[in-house]
């Protein structure tokens, strides 16, 4: 229904009115207002959609009616309705704002119906162009993105909001400012504009071509991607960083194809940690990874999905190669990422160069075998030892008396045979006994600077005879070799152990090798080498070619009692013996060999800065007779002090005997006694042999002094005797040797000369 609301205060022109809407259709209801209470009231109510009036009614001149209505009510349509029709009046109607003009004649007011309809739809389009409009201007003033109208001048026509703000909102706004910047319409650019107050950032600039008051323009839209630059900036600085932490640390990263398990990325220090490029390794094949893996380790790594799909992570440690054919110890931390569904979506796996670490921890352990295997020997070094002192003084005993019992017998004496049985077995007991001391370096050392060429020289013969005819000797000596602080006899050993070892080594033949020569040892060479210091050395190598030895026999060769050998053809301390010998000298011993490709032993022993001592001459055997000079002998075991007395009386000395310190200083006083020799065991009782020494040289400054001992060097050094650098009888000892001892210490001078 259209409610018209009809000004008229003409009865007549009403009922024309009325009767032309009526006839036309049901449609229209008809509200008229024939003075101006009513039009007021009209005004107040507003329920009308069309008005129709006529000039100069109800008091109001002219189109006055027309104002206001469309003051109050400005999208309701007008319709001027007039008797008066022409051409002036209509044009005035118009400016007034009434939206059609219609006469009163019988022809035009037929065609008013018609003009309602087409005012209402006409202003029906129009109130529909006026919100798109304002809604279009609502878009426009809330938009993110700034937007310009500029002419083909570059002049800017239309700024919204958004753009007044990316320009820093300049006093008298955009509108008839130059816009600055080349328009290219069809394509997108990057631009700088000095974005919101107090800074400047980068729009992205689109252009399009657009009509603007009948004039051909552009459409310019400004996308503000400041914050979109400055994300892609710290993210190429993230990636930048990435790849210089890559490049500077030990970790590979890779992704692997949660359906085929191949390798899909890796990281790009890949290049510096294996040397392999990021495309080769993503070869076509897809499987480098599992190809180069140690071929011991491959079972380490579980590569099935089953099983990283079961665990989730999963951690193995194993060998990996490097394409200069080097392997590196990684640890490989596999992780799987599943998505909401729990289907595997990617597979992660971080892998830490480990080679360092586990090169310590093997040097770790091998330290610690070291550690154990120096206690091991020095457990058996103090069983050694600690039975040497007892059993010396009782082998002593045996081989005193059996060779003074040999001496007295007859060569035609049934008995001759079974004593020198029983010397031989004390001398095979004496040598086990050193043997094993010497390994655990316990033995009372007499130390002489030599050359080792001398000592091999003078063995040379020996050797010879040694090792038989099959085995071909040949001695490789250095010339000007530097002088070595040894005990002599020890080195003897030493060489004689190596040599007897490399026989037995050939059976069938070969050849044995004897080389010296000057060595220096840096601090590399000796870090895996206990107790070795880095210096001068001079190396004495006994080189075979027999069948050597495999890597699980070398760490036990040293120890006592183990051989390779079959049973009752070796004690198994040639070698600890060597190893003891070696180690007492402040040397060091090495082994090379493998099995087929023979053996090579290395001894380094310690230069020394000391020239060798004039060596004594003129004593015999047949000169070691007694004139009756008087030796005070000091000894705790009854057994030994008669032994000793014999063995001197024998020879033709005064023997006088005591059994501890106390006692012989009361029969040094007593007896007014100034005895030429005084023989003292090191550990007594109550007073001990050097504290005797010291006191009775007070009384005899230039006493002459021979020490005895069944103790191993530690208990002999610490009682202040191998420092004395005083003569020493090691215990077991035989009857020549001591002769000849007590003989030397009798007539030799202060400077070491006989008389």
């Amino acid at each position: 229904m259209i409610r018209v609301l009809c000004v008229d205060d003409n009865p007549h022109d009403l009922a024309l009115i009325r009767d032309a809407l009526k006839k036309e259709s049901e449609r229209f209801t008809i509200v008229p207002v024939t003075d101006r209470v009513d039009f007021e009231k009209a005004m107040g109510e507003g329920k009308f959609d069309v008005v129709l009036s006529d000039f100069n009614i109800l008091g109001y001149e002219g189109l006055e009616i027309v104002r206001k209505v469309k003051e109050r009510f400005p999208d309701i349509p007008v319709i001027v309705v007039t008797s008066k029709g022409s051409e002036e009046i209509a044009v005035a109607a118009l400016k007034q704002g009434a939206d059609d003009y219609v006469t009163k004649t019988p022809g035009h007011i037929t065609q008013l119906p018609h003009t309602i309809r087409q005012v209402l739809e006409s202003n029906t389009a129009r109130q529909k162009l006026k919100q798109r409009e304002k809604n279009l201007q609502t878009i426009l003033d809330n938009i993110s993105d700034g937007i310009l109208v500029v002419d083909q001048k570059g002049t800017i026509l239309y700024a919204n909001p958004t753009a007044l703000e990316m320009f820093g909102n300049p006093e008298g706004g955009l509108v008839g400012k130059s816009f600055g910047y080349p328009i290219n319409p069809g394509l997108s650019a990057d631009i700088e504009l000095p974005l919101r107050p107090g800074g400047t950032g980068t729009t992205e600039m689109c252009v399009t071509n657009c009509v603007w008051e009948n004039k051909d323009c552009y459409i310019v839209v400004l996308h503000d991607i400041t914050e979109h630059k400055k994300a892609e900036k710290e993210l190429t600085g993230a990636k930048e960083y990435l790849i210089h932490l890559f490049n500077v640390i030990p970790i590979l990263v890779y992704t692997l194809d949660p359906k085929t398990f191949a390798l899909t990325w890796v990281s790009p220090n890949i290049t510096r940690v294996l040397g392999y490029s990021a495309e080769e390794i993503l070869q076509p094949n897809r499987r480098w990874w599992e190809a180069h893996i140690h071929p011991e380790d491959k079972d380490k790594v579980p590569l099935s999905k089953s099983e990283i799909r079961k665990k989730g992570h999963l951690t193995h440690e194993y060998r990996l190669q490097k394409k200069n054919g080097n392997y590196i110890w990684i640890r490989d931390e596999v992780t799987v990422i599943y998505n909401d569904q729990g289907n595997i979506v990617e597979i992660v796996g971080v892998c830490f160069d480990i080679t360092q670490e586990k090169q310590l921890k093997e040097e770790q352990e091998k330290l610690e075998e070291q550690l154990r295997q120096a206690q091991r020997l020095e457990s058996i070094g103090r069983l050694a030892s600690s039975v040497a002192h007892d059993f010396n003084n009782i082998l002593s005993v045996i081989l005193g008396y059996g060779e003074i019992i040999h001496q007295m017998l007859h060569p035609s004496d049934p008995l001759e045979e079974k004593v020198e049985q029983i010397i031989k077995a004390a001398e095979r007991a004496t040598d086990l006994t050193r043997q094993l001391l010497a390994f655990s370096r316990k033995q009372v050392f007499q130390l002489e600077v030599v050359n080792l060429n001398e000592i091999v020289k003078n063995m040379e013969k020996m050797l010879r005879r040694l090792i038989e005819e099959h085995i071909e000797l040949e001695l490789s000596l250095a010339e000007d070799l530097p002088y070595v602080k040894v005990d002599p006899a020890q080195i003897e050993q030493v060489i004689m152990n190596l040599v007897v070892n490399a026989r037995d080594a050939m059976p069938t033949g070969g050849k044995l090798t004897i080389e010296t020569r000057e060595a220096t040892l840096n601090e590399n060479d000796v870090k895996d080498r206990q107790g070795v210091m880095p210096g001068k050395y001079v190396m004495l190598a006994v080189t075979d070619t027999g069948c050597g030895m495999d890597k699980e026999v070398l760490p036990y060769i040293f120890e006592p009692f183990f051989t390779t050998k079959e049973k009752g053809k070796g004690t198994g301390l040639g070698l600890s013996t060597v190893y003891g010998i070696v180690k007492q000298s402040e040397g060091d011993i090495r082994v090379h060999s493998k099995p087929g490709k023979g053996s090579r032993f290395e001894v380094y022993i310690p230069v020394t800065n000391e020239q060798p001592k004039e060596i004594m001459e003129g004593v015999g055997q047949g000169e070691s007779l007694g004139k009756g000079e008087k030796i005070l002998v000091v000894e705790d075991k009854a057994e030994l002090r008669e032994l000793m007395e014999q063995i001197l009386s024998s020879l033709g000395y005064k023997v006088i005997l005591a059994s501890n310190g106390e006692e012989a200083l009361s029969k040094v006083s007593e007896l007014r006694l100034k005895p030429d020799l005084l023989i003292t065991d090191v550990i007594m009782p109550v007073m001990n042999g050097r504290q005797l020494v010291e006191r009775l040289k007070r009384k005899y400054p230039d006493l002459k002094v021979i020490y005895i001992s069944g103790y191993t060097d530690d208990i002999t050094a610490q009682m202040g005797v191998l420092e004395s650098e005083a003569p020493f009888i090691q215990k077991p000892f035989n009857t020549k040797d001591f002769a000849e001892k007590v003989w030397k210490v009798l007539h030799e001078k202060g400077n070491g000369k006989l008389q």
